[in-house]
């Protein structure tokens, strides 16, 4: 041996060579390098210790290994670990779904049932971005609309997430036409005799249809993940292109209808699409003009007088662009300043509640002021991040209406018009940000 250890020599560090030490050449130690660990990607990858790309909503590794890719959420809202505790409570019990024996209707050469389940299991904050209420799991359970209703859009989630399986999409058509057929059959029901839990059901479903049909169909989303935009209303003209935006109007028609039951509906939505069941919905709108800019009021010739309600049927009768516009307006000044945090995309439904008739008719026929304030509307959508059943057509719409109001130099008009287009402009190109 090179060197003997002595008892003084017994704590330190030796290297032990059966070579002549005279030779010996030993390599220097050299520590570690400390690299920061990262607690970001998708729950799969960590599960697995593998590098993610955090792409959204799904991974590039989970999309090729066709596995449901989720993320975990706590860091995107303020109050998320709060509500990340409450879900887990409630997931417990989603787990009852599995053996509680009740009607699922399957598509054939779709995704089955039990998948779209255990992904709702998985990923519900994902899909829905709200709370997991104890409310809402009952009525999946119990109400055919509602977990029809779910079920398609847990489907058009995992659509979203590998456009190329084509069983998503079977199962998706399949479970959005049976939540239409019986939703039809809720909305022919008469009033009178319509129950609180029956209309409960109707309005959850009719936002929960809402999402679904925001959502781009397979071709168009196709077509944007190609840098194609043509398939867009503003583009292509087709007579039934606002059609989507028909079924987004109807709640506005369905709440008209169940006013006498407007403040029970309204607490028992609350706490499923708001943390804070009070700041949900938008009240004292007769209020709300003092939140419009200056450059509204101009634009739209809005006028204070009125509840901000807003009439039920605006054609046959002299308009002016206070009544058409001025509901929508309000609302749209309540949201330009609202945080982007997941659970404030229900909030902006109420703007598209407030779309009437009018408006869809202006919109159709490229009325300057209508794409305006749609597409403005749009760009607020357009903040929220990672919401996947609306940010693809409201970046797409988005940029269609801005090519189409920049083509058509409205800043350019003579006089106060133009000053006025000017800052409308402003604002728009501001409204994403």
């Amino acid at each position: 041996m090179s060197k003997m250890i002595s008892e003084q020599d017994d704590a330190a560090f030796h290297v032990f060579s059966s070579t002549n030490a005279k030779y010996s050449d030993t390599r220097s130690y050299n520590k570690r390098k400390v690299h920061g660990k990262t607690k970001a990607g998708c729950v799969n990858c960590k599960l697995k210790r593998v590098k993610c790309d955090q792409v959204k909503p799904s991974c590039i590794r989970c999309q090729r290994n066709f596995r449901s890719c989720s993320y975990d959420r706590a860091s995107i809202h303020p109050s998320a670990s709060v509500q990340s505790s409450r879900s887990l409570s409630i997931l417990n019990q989603m787990s009852d779904v599995v053996v509680i024996p009740f009607e699922v209707l399957n598509a054939q050469d779709g995704t089955p049932c039990i998948h779209l389940i255990k992904h709702i299991q998985r990923n519900w904050e994902d899909i829905f971005h709200m709370c997991h209420s104890e409310e809402i799991i009952r009525l999946f359970k119990s109400e055919v609309l509602v977990r029809s209703a779910i079920l398609a859009l847990a489907a058009c989630h995992l659509r979203h997430a590998s456009p190329g399986v084509i069983q998503h999409r079977v199962a998706e058509h399949f479970q959005q036409n049976v939540a239409l057929e019986h939703y039809q059959r809720v909305i022919v029901t008469p009033r009178s005799d319509l129950s609180f839990a029956a209309a409960k059901t109707m309005v959850l479903s009719a936002i929960l249809l809402n999402m679904l049909t925001f959502a781009l169909t397979p071709a168009e989303s196709d077509e944007v993940r190609n840098n194609d935009n043509s398939a867009s209303w503003i583009i292509n003209n087709e007579e039934n292109g606002l059609g989507w935006l028909v079924m987004q109007a109807s709640l506005r028609v369905i709440m008209n209808s169940l006013m006498s039951k407007k403040v029970e509906i309204l607490r028992f939505l609350g706490p499923i699409f708001s943390e804070d069941s009070k700041s949900w919905v938008f009240t004292q709108m007769h209020r709300g003009f003092e939140e419009i800019p200056g450059s509204w009021v101009k634009m739209f010739q809005l006028e204070t007088q009125g509840d901000g309600c807003g009439p039920d049927d605006l054609v046959g009768s002299p308009m002016r662009l206070s009544d058409v516009f001025g509901p929508s307006l309000i609302v749209l000044a309540h949201l330009k300043d609202l945080q982007p945090y997941p659970v404030n995309i229900y909030r902006h439904i109420q703007f598209l509640a407030k779309i009437n008739p009018e408006i869809r008719r202006r919109m159709h026929n490229r009325d300057e002021r209508a794409l305006w304030m749609f597409g403005y509307w749009l760009g607020l959508v357009c903040k929220f991040r990672n919401i996947w059943w609306c940010e693809e057509r409201a970046r797409r719409d988005y940029e269609t209406i801005r090519s189409y109001l920049i083509g058509k130099r409205l800043i350019e008009r003579a006089g106060d018009e133009g000053e006025v287009w000017r800052k409308m402009m402003e604002q728009y190109e501001t409204a994403t940000f």
